[in-house]
C-alpha cells in the first residue's frame, strides 16, 4: 500500500450517520438554529450516501478510527491520525496547552504526528515531539481560497518542513464541479 488513508469525523458521521457533538442549547432561537442545521445535515450526508456503492461505503468504513505509523530511517518514528489519537473531534490548534497536546500522543512512541481536521497550518514542538498539521487543500479556515499543505523532507536525521497555501480560482473549482 503506497498511500496511507485516514478517516476523520465526517466519514463516521456519513458511515455511521451520527452527529457532530454539540453543547446542550439553551434557548429557543439556539433549538431553531439546531433543526435548520439537523435539516441540512440531513439532505448532505443523504445525498452523499445515496451516490456511494456498496463497495465505496465499505471502503469509508474501514477507515474510520484508522491511524498510521512509520518509521524514518535516521529520524525515527512518525504518526498519523485525523485529530487526536483515538478522538476524530478534538482540536488542536497552535495555541493548545503543551500538557492537552502531549495527553493527546503520550501513549504513541512517536517523534513527529502529522494530522488534519482543524483546516489550520500547525507546527509545533512540545519537548521531543513535533505536532505538524499541513492545512487543508480545498477548505482552508484560515485562508479561504488557498490550497494548503506541507512538504516533509528527512535529512540526516532532522526534519525540514515547508507549509504552502498556494492560491486557487475558487469559482473555476465550482464550475468544474457543476460541469
Amino acid at each position: 500500500e503506497k498511500v496511507k488513508v485516514i478517516g476523520g469525523n465526517t466519514e463516521r458521521y456519513l458511515i455511521t450517520n451520527a452527529r457532530p457533538r454539540r453543547q446542550v442549547i439553551q434557548d429557543e432561537g439556539a433549538l431553531n438554529e439546531l433543526r435548520a442545521k439537523f435539516a441540512q445535515e440531513d439532505r448532505l450526508f443523504g445525498w452523499s450516501r445515496n451516490q456511494l456503492s456498496w463497495e465505496n461505503f465499505a471502503y469509508l468504513g474501514s477507515l474510520i478510527g484508522r491511524e498510521c505509523a512509520t518509521y524514518v530511517p535516521g529520524f525515527g518514528q512518525v504518526i498519523g491520525y485525523h485529530a487526536v489519537p483515538e478522538n476524530d473531534e478534538m482540536s488542536i490548534t497552535n495555541s493548545t496547552p503543551d500538557d492537552v497536546v502531549l495527553d493527546s500522543v503520550l501513549d504513541r512512541p512517536a517523534r513527529l504526528g502529522v494530522y488534519g481536521h482543524i483546516h489550520c497550518q500547525v507546527n509545533r514542538t512540545i519537548g521531543n515531539f513535533r505536532l505538524v498539521n499541513p492545512g487543508s487543500v480545498g477548505l482552508s479556515f484560515e485562508t479561504p481560497a488557498h490550497a494548503q499543505y506541507a512538504v516533509l523532507e528527512f535529512v540526516e536525521g532532522q526534519l525540514n518542513l515547508d507549509l504552502r497555501a498556494i492560491p486557487y480560482d475558487v469559482d473555476a473549482v465550482i464550475q468544474d464541479a457543476h460541469d
